[in-house]
C-alpha cells in the first residue's frame, strides 16, 4: 500500500518523523547532539531505550554525520572521543586537541566534552542554505508545509489503526496499559533484569502521553505527611533496602504501601504510581500477608523473542571486545548462558565486560555469578592493594563522598584519600550528581532505613558509588571474607549488616553469616542504647544473640 503523494522514499522518511519519537532503535532525525546533561536526559526520555541499553548521540564514522544509538555505556579513556561505526559499534579516536577529555569518562556522559561531538551545528546552517533566494522559498514552504500537513495526518490516521507506529517494548507497553486503567502498576524481576530502568520509562511515556510530570523516589522519602503532587507519575523503589531485604524495614514498608494505596483512590487529583520492586520482595511481602494484584504486576523474568533479540545483540557485542583468539567468551552462545533465579541475563554480561576471563567461574554450578565476582575481587587485593582499598571504603560507607573523606573510618584499615581516586575504580564505579535544573533534590544518594530511624541525615552533593549494587554485594563479601569480621561489624555502614550479614546457619544467596564473637560486639558498640536499639530487635543477628544469651 502506498499513500497518496508518498513515494517509497518519501514515505520511508514520514514514517520515520512520525515513529521516530516512539521506538528505541537508532534514529539519525537529530542534526545535532544534546550539549548538555539537561538536553541529553530530555532526549533519552523520547528515544526510551531498553534494558542495559542507555541513550547515546555521537558522531558517525564519517566525523560529519550524527546518530542516535540505544547501547551499552562503556568507559572511554582520557584522551579519546567515542564515535559509531557504520555497522552501529561504539568505537574511539585518540584525541591531542585542546578541549579533549582530560580525564577518563562513561561513553553516555561525553556531552561534557563537547569538542567530541564536532561543531555539528554550523554544518547544519552551511546544508540548510537554499541557493534559489528568498523569494522562492517564500512562495514554495507554505504549498510544500500545507501538503505534508495533509498526508502526515492521513498517514497518523492509518498508521496507528494498522499498528505501524510502536511505543515501545513489550515491559514498558504492558506497564503503560496498566496504568492507563489502573492507579497503580508493579514492575517485578531479579536483579539485573532492569526493574528501574523499565519502571522509569513506564512513567516517563504515560506522563509524556498524559501531558503529566514524572517524579523518581525511594519509599523511605514517603511519610504520613508527605506530599503527592497532583498530574504527577511517581516511580517508587528501594522496597526492604538497597543490596538486599532488612527484615526490620517490614513495618515501614507496610505503611508506605498503604499510604500510595490510599493517595490512588482518591478522586481530587490525577495520580499515578509506578512500583519497582525485585522478585524476592515481592514475595516478602506475600509473607508479610500483602498482596500485589497479579493484573497490576509486569513480571520481568519471563522470556521472549523480543528479549531474547537483546540478549543476542548484547553477546555480540561482548564477543566484539574479546582481545585474543582463546577469549573464554567467544564459546558463550544464547543458549548456554547459565539461567539464574538471582541475577539476570543482563547482568552476568555485563560482569564479563568487566573481566572476559570470569566466563568459567560464572558457569560452574558450584560458583556463579556472586562466588565469580567476589574472586574477582580478592584478585585485585593481592593484585593491586591500592585499588581493593579503594574499593573497600566504598564498601565501608556505601558511597564516596568526594567532599568528604571519612578519617576516621579510613585510618583503621589503613586507607588513603588517594586510594578513593585510583583510576582503576572507573571500571566498577559511577558518579552521582543531582540533574541539572533539579533544585527539588539537592542530595544525590538514596535514603537510608537506619538513618531515618535514627533521626540522622545521611547525603552528598556528588558521590561514587558502585554502577550496579550486585557490584556492592560481591565486594562486600570480598572484603567480609579478608578482614576481620568483627571488625567489618563495627565500623561498615548499619545498613549493609542488616541487609546483608546474618547468624551463622541462616546465610542465604546474598548474605555472609557472622558467629557469636562478631554478635557481640556490634550490639554492645553499635546497638545497645541507641536510637535504632527497638528498630533492630527482631533482626535475626539480634534474635540469635538473644537465644545464645538465654541458653548460656
Amino acid at each position: 500500500m502506498m499513500w497518496p503523494g508518498c513515494g517509497v522514499l518519501g514515505c520511508f522518511i514520514l514514517l520515520t518523523l512520525l515513529c521516530g519519537d516512539a521506538i528505541a532503535a537508532p534514529t539519525l532525525l537529530q542534526q545535532k547532539c544534546p550539549y548538555n546533561q539537561s538536553e541529553w536526559e530530555d532526549r533519552a526520555t523520547v528515544v526510551l531505550c531498553q534494558g542495559n541499553d542507555v541513550y547515546h548521540c555521537l558522531r558517525g564514522e564519517d566525523m560529519k554525520s550524527v546518530r542516535e544509538l540505544c547501547v551499552e555505556r562503556s568507559l572511554v579513556l582520557q584522551g579519546n572521543c567515542p564515535f559509531f561505526t557504520k555497522e552501529g559499534y561504539l568505537h574511539w579516536d585518540p584525541c591531542n586537541d585542546t578541549g579533549c577529555p582530560n580525564s577518563s569518562f562513561v561513553s553516555d556522559q561525553v556531552y561534557q566534552y563537547p569538542y567530541c561531538l564536532g561543531n555539528i551545528q554550523e554544518n547544519v546552517k552551511e546544508s540548510d542554505e537554499d541557493q534559489s533566494g528568498p523569494e522562492v522559498a517564500a512562495f514554495v514552504v507554505p504549498i510544500v508545509l500545507a501538503f505534508m500537513a495533509f498526508v502526515a495526518a492521513v498517514v497518523i490516521t492509518v498508521m496507528y489503526r494498522i499498528g505501524v507506529c510502536h511505543r515501545t517494548d513489550e515491559d514498558v507497553k504492558n506497564g503503560y496499559n496498566v496504568l492507563r486503567k489502573k492507579n497503580i502498576v508493579y514492575i517485578v524481576g531479579i536483579l539485573g533484569n532492569s526493574v528501574s530502568t523499565v519502571g522509569k520509562q513506564v512513567a516517563s511515556l504515560y506522563a509524556k502521553n498524559k501531558q503529566m510530570s514524572k517524579k523518581c523516589i525511594n519509599y523511605l522519602d514517603l511519610h504520613v505527611d508527605f506530599k503527592f503532587s497532583d498530574k504527577t507519575v511517581y516511580f517508587i523503589d528501594g522496597w526492604y533496602g538497597l543490596w538486599n531485604d532488612n527484615p526490620c524495614e517490614k513495618s515501614e514498608v507496610g505503611k508506605n504501601l498503604t499510604l500510595i494505596e490510599q493517595e490512588s483512590k482518591k478522586e481530587d487529583k490525577k495520580i499515578k504510581f509506578v512500583i519497582g520492586m525485585r522478585s524476592d520482595t515481592k514475595s516478602e511481602l506475600h509473607s508479610n500477608g500483602i498482596v500485589v494484584p497479579r493484573n497490576q504486576t509486569v513480571l520481568l523474568d519471563s522470556t521472549s523473542i523480543q528479549k531474547g533479540s537483546k540478549i543476542g545483540r548484547h553477546l555480540k557485542e561482548l564477543k566484539r571486545k574479546c582481545n585474543s583468539n582463546d577469549c573464554p567468551c567467544k564459546e558463550i552462545t544464547a543458549d548456554n548462558i547459565p539461567s539464574n533465579e538471582y541475577i539476570g541475563t543482563h547482568l552476568i554480561l555485563q560482569l564479563l565486560d568487566l573481566d572476559h576471563s570470569l566466563w568459567p567461574a560464572i558457569t560452574d554450578v558450584d560458583r556463579g555469578p556472586l562466588v565469580a565476582m567476589k574472586g574477582h575481587f580478592l584478585s585485585l587485593k593481592s593484585g593491586d592493594e591500592r585499588l581493593f582499598a579503594g574499593i573497600l571504603y566504598i564498601v565501608l560507607n556505601g558511597f564516596h563522598d568526594e567532599n568528604k573523606f571519612k578519617e576516621d573510618i579510613a585510618k583503621q584499615f589503613s586507607i588513603k584519600e588517594s586510594d578513593v581516586r585510583h583510576k582503576d575504580l572507573e571500571k566498577y564505579t559511577r558518579r552521582l550528581e543531582p540533574a541539572e535544573g533539579d533544585f527539588e533534590h539537592k542530595h544525590v544518594i538514596a535514603p537510608m532505613w537506619s538513618a531515618k530511624m535514627s533521626g540522622d541525615c545521611r547525603s552528598a552533593d556528588s558521590a561514587v558509588v558502585f554502577w550496579h549494587n550486585f557490584l556492592y554485594i560481591s565486594a562486600f563479601h570480598a572484603c567480609y571474607e579478608v578482614l576481620d569480621k568483627e571488625k567489618m561489624l563495627l565500623y561498615c555502614n548499619m545498613d549493609a549488616i542488616l541487609q546483608l550479614v546474618r547468624p551463622i546457619g541462616q546465610g542465604t544467596f546474598f548474605t555472609v553469616e557472622a558467629d557469636i564473637n562478631s554478635i557481640s560486639p556490634f550490639y554492645e558498640k553499635r546497638i545497645k542504647g541507641s536510637k535504632l536499639h527497638d528498630h533492630v530487635k527482631d533482626h535475626p543477628l539480634m534474635t540469635y544473640l538473644r537465644e545464645k544469651s538465654e541458653k548460656e
